[in-house]
């Protein structure tokens, strides 16, 4: 899940209350009202972008589009001019160790890599910074309290599960392995274009 905001949307001489989300590769509008106005802007297509009185402006091919967006707006047009990465995201820093659980993207081990993080098992002996865990399936999250103890006290595990509402993981699967595992969750972000990540840590009167 990436940012969102109430949104009032004109497009195409029509106007919609809704929701806006700002996704990995592109700005959602989702109608308050069944059945209303949808709009999805991908990213890379956005040519034009300002922000004024809390509208932001885009442009995009041959159409154009106002989110009254408030307060977000500038937010918004300072992320569509200054992208950040996703280890930026992630929290991945130079140095840190990291441990890989399950089969993610097969470039994800080299991205970290490139960012000087290293890469390895974690072990109670020796904890990780970060652990990456895949969660395709429920059964992965009976992983999280064994991991929890391979995890340094301010340390953190990213669940990595398929986005949409067909995937066989939802967020409050997650939710409630984390609580059972000794975990609170507190932060999701979009990992992919398919994917999502949930950061969970040890609660700070436990460290």
């Amino acid at each position: 899940m990436g940012a969102e905001a109430p949104c009032t949307l004109h497009f195409d001489g029509q106007v919609a209350e809704g929701k806006a989300l700002f996704e990995t590769s592109e700005i959602l509008f989702r109608p308050r009202v069944r059945g209303g106005l949808r709009l999805a802007v991908p990213l890379r297509a956005i040519r034009t972008a300002s922000a004024e009185a809390g509208v932001l402006r885009l442009g995009w091919g041959t159409e154009s589009a106002e989110f009254h967006l408030g307060a977000a707006a500038a937010k918004w047009l300072e992320k569509l001019q200054n992208p950040r990465g996703r280890l930026d995201k992630l929290g991945v820093k130079a140095g840190q160790r990291v441990a890989l659980v399950g089969k993610l993207e097969d470039s994800f081990a080299a991205e970290l890599a490139a960012r000087g993080a290293r890469v390895g098992a974690a072990t109670a002996r020796e904890p990780a910074d970060i652990v990456f865990l895949a969660a395709e399936r429920p059964e992965a999250l009976g992983k999280l309290a064994g991991l929890a103890r391979q995890i340094r006290k301010d340390g953190a595990i990213w669940v990595i599960r398929p986005k949409g509402a067909g995937s066989a993981v939802g967020e409050s699967d997650i939710f409630d392995a984390a609580k059972a595992a000794g975990l609170v969750d507190v932060k999701v972000v979009a990992f992919s274009e398919t994917h999502s990540g949930a950061k969970l840590v040890v609660p700070v009167s436990k460290r």
